[in-house]
C-alpha cells in the first residue's frame, strides 16, 4: 500500500469470559495504547454491547482514531474470544502485541498472517486503498450506504476527525465490529471489518474498484 501505517490484526482466543466483559479492562488497554501510540490525541469510544440482535455476540468495544490511524478491540465475551485490529506504524507492531497480552494474556490467538484463503469461522476484514478521493460529507454518505448494502448494525454515530475537506477520519462502530476511511493528501485508505460474512462484491462495487486485501478473521475458532 502506499501510506506510512499499516494494518495489525490479533485474534485471541481461549480467554475467560470475565476477562472479555470487563470495561475495566478494554478501557485500560486503550489508555495504554493511545498514550503510547497516539500521543494521547486520539479519540477514544468504549462501547459496551450486550443487548444486541445477537445475544451471544455481547462484548465492549474500544476504539482510538487518530489522524491517518485507528486502534480497535472488540471482545466476545460469551464465545471466548477478542479481535483487534491497529492501523498505524509498522515499528509500533510488535509492541501493541505485547501491550495486548500484558491484559488479555493467552497462548492462544493469531496474527493473521496468510490466511486469505482460509475459511474464517468469523468474518473477513476488506481493507482498500482507493484511487477515489471525497470530501469529508461524501465520506460520511458513504459509510452510510455501505452500511445499508452490506447488511451491518451501528452502534453509535460515526467518530470523526477532521483536518480539512479533503484529510479526515472516519470511523463507524457496528455491533459486527468496524467501518472506516482514512484520507490523507496521499491516499484514501477503506476497511471494512465484520464478525459475521458479508458479499464483499456489495462493497467493491460501491467503491468501484476490483482492487482489494482480504483478511479471513476466526481462522483458528472452534
Amino acid at each position: 500500500m502506499n501510506h506510512r501505517n499499516e494494518h495489525f490484526f490479533f485474534d485471541g482466543y481461549s480467554l475467560k469470559e470475565e476477562t472479555l466483559a470487563s470495561v475495566d479492562n478494554i478501557k485500560s488497554l486503550i489508555n495504554t495504547i493511545n498514550e503510547k501510540y497516539f500521543d494521547n490525541h486520539g479519540t477514544i469510544k468504549i462501547i459496551p454491547y450486550f443487548n444486541g440482535k445477537v445475544k451471544t455476540d455481547g462484548g465492549v468495544s474500544g476504539i482510538i482514531i487518530g489522524p491517518n490511524s485507528h486502534f480497535t478491540c472488540h471482545t466476545f465475551c460469551y464465545k471466548e474470544t477478542l479481535f483487534i485490529d491497529y492501523f498505524g506504524l509498522k515499528d509500533n507492531h510488535d509492541k501493541v502485541k505485547t501491550d495486548i497480552l500484558k491484559i488479555y494474556p493467552t497462548d492462544d490467538y493469531d496474527l493473521c498472517v496468510d490466511n486469505k484463503d482460509l475459511k474464517g469461522n468469523f468474518g473477513k476484514h476488506i481493507i482498500v486503498s482507493s484511487t477515489n478521493s471525497y470530501t469529508y460529507d461524501e465520506a460520511l454518505s458513504l459509510i452510510k450506504k455501505i452500511l445499508v448494502d452490506i447488511d451491518m448494525t451501528p452502534i453509535c454515530d460515526t467518530i470523526t476527525t477532521k483536518i480539512s475537506d479533503t484529510c479526515f477520519d472516519l470511523l463507524q462502530p457496528i455491533a459486527e465490529s468496524h467501518i472506516s476511511i482514512h484520507q490523507t493528501n496521499d491516499s484514501t485508505v477503506i476497511d471494512a471489518f465484520s464478525c459475521k460474512y458479508f458479499d464483499e462484491q456489495k462493497l467493491l462495487t460501491i467503491l468501484n474498484t476490483h482492487e482489494f486485501l482480504e483478511v479471513n478473521r476466526g481462522v483458528k475458532y472452534k
